[in-house]
């Protein structure tokens, strides 16, 4: 179940594979990207991000690239990072979850994503 959770959250903190392939993200990166797209995201900046806010921002994107929203994103996205149950997402579940796509992504285990694993990623954002 994490993958697909992690799945749906890349949109949301994976970078560009233009970045990737300069010179590598690392996990301290990826996680500090994650904290800005939190603080966009939590649109009334109490600290939680709700189900609607991410159905807002993933609509927004949808539009944006010409593709459908995918409401069962938004579901998944909420159950498998609020790791409290309340809800909602906080900073650290949303960054938790960066983190844990970081690992995921980083196959070689060097500390950085490359172009290589980047690409196997779908390319992302």
């Amino acid at each position: 179940m994490r993958k697909i959770l992690v799945a749906a959250a890349v949109v949301l903190v994976v970078p560009t594979a233009a970045s990737a392939q300069e010179s590598g993200t690392t996990r301290q990166q990826m996680i500090n990207r994650a904290a800005k797209r939190f603080s966009k995201l939590d649109a009334d900046g109490n600290g939680q991000l709700t189900a609607a806010e991410l159905a807002d921002a993933m609509k927004a994107r949808a539009s944006a690239s010409g593709k459908a929203f995918r409401p069962k994103a938004v579901d998944r996205m909420i159950r498998m990072d609020d790791t409290d149950g309340n809800g909602s997402i906080t900073l650290k579940e949303f960054q938790n979850a960066a983190g844990a796509r970081f690992d995921q992504l980083d196959s070689n285990k060097n500390g950085a994503i490359d172009a290589g694993e980047q690409s196997h990623a779908g390319g992302a954002e």
